[in-house]
């Protein structure tokens, strides 16, 4: 589905629209198409700490639990990041988008159209395939599963939570690892918008994971260690670009970088501070953050 969903995206200008029809179709055709490739990436999410329900009895070879083999989880967690996390997934060009408006004419073929804007709204859409991507992998319920796949292995291969974040984070901050040339200006940035969209969107995440009241029930404390340890690895690594290449980045990715290490900076800082004050001789760890 989603090789299909690539294949009729190439042809959307010329096979989607006859000559003489309006460009709108261009832009419902996308939109179908990307509707298509949101529920192919669904689809494949659900194999990721997934189990073989198996109905048999005492005495048959099979046992009614049997975790998805970890490679085809592997292979189900990739194609999810694949077809979200870069810009080329999306099939988007100067050319297709110049040409996905829509028709306000207060007439049957353009009425439902009369209140969204002519130009299509890139970054909105973008963002919201790819949030949805990230709550797919991410969620409580998925990740749950996924470490107790781990108990159940008794030796066998698994995909475990730590490399599910850790593959998710390679994904997302991949910028972090090529070092720039200094070719990098505001129209063709090191880091691109919707790549700056999603990382900013992956850090909110990892912040919220980082607490202990964060949804995940019984593994709230092995999840938010976690988090705050990729907290601590992109604190350093962006540290590291911004202090070693800083002069050679657009003013687009050098301010998104430094104030993503700012937010990390000040949540480690204050978990710090009040672990401090809530482990000491009493008192309310709030008054005394605020020295009260």
């Amino acid at each position: 589905q989603m090789m299909i969903v690539k294949e009729l995206r190439g042809r959307i200008l010329d096979d989607m629209v006859d000559d003489g029809e309006g460009w709108v179709k261009a832009r419902r055709a996308y939109e179908m198409l990307l509707r298509k490739h949101r529920q192919q990436v669904s689809v494949a999410s659900n194999w990721i700490g997934g189990t073989t329900v198996n109905r048999v009895k005492k005495g048959m070879e099979l046992d009614p639990i049997e975790a998805i083999p970890a490679d085809q989880q592997r292979r189900a967690l990739m194609l999810v990041l694949d077809a979200t996390m870069s810009d080329d997934a999306y099939g988007l060009t100067p050319d297709l988008l110049k040409k996905m408006t829509v028709e306000k004419w207060f007439d049957d073929g353009g009425i439902r159209d009369a209140q969204r804007d002519a130009t299509y709204p890139i970054h909105s859409s973008i963002l919201g395939v790819q949030r949805s991507a990230l709550t797919q992998v991410l969620n409580p319920s998925t990740l749950n599963r996924v470490y107790d796949n781990e108990f159940r292995a008794d030796g066998e291969d698994v995909l475990t939570v730590p490399e599910i974040m850790s593959t998710v984070k390679g994904s997302v901050w991949g910028e972090l690892d090529v070092r720039p040339d200094g070719s990098a200006t505001v129209t063709d940035p090191y880091i691109s918008s919707l790549r700056r969209n999603l990382q900013r969107s992956h850090l909110e995440r990892i912040v919220d994971l980082s607490g202990e009241s964060n949804g995940f029930g019984s593994t709230s404390a092995t999840v938010a260690s976690l988090a705050r340890q990729q907290l601590r690895e992109l604190d350093q690594e962006i540290g590291e670009v911004l202090s070693r290449d800083g002069s050679k980045l657009d003013a687009y990715s050098k301010a998104h970088l430094a104030d993503a290490k700012a937010i990390i900076d000040r949540v480690l800082n204050s978990d710090y501070i009040y672990n401090q004050a809530g482990g000491g001789g009493g008192g309310n760890p709030l008054m005394m953050l605020f020295g009260m």
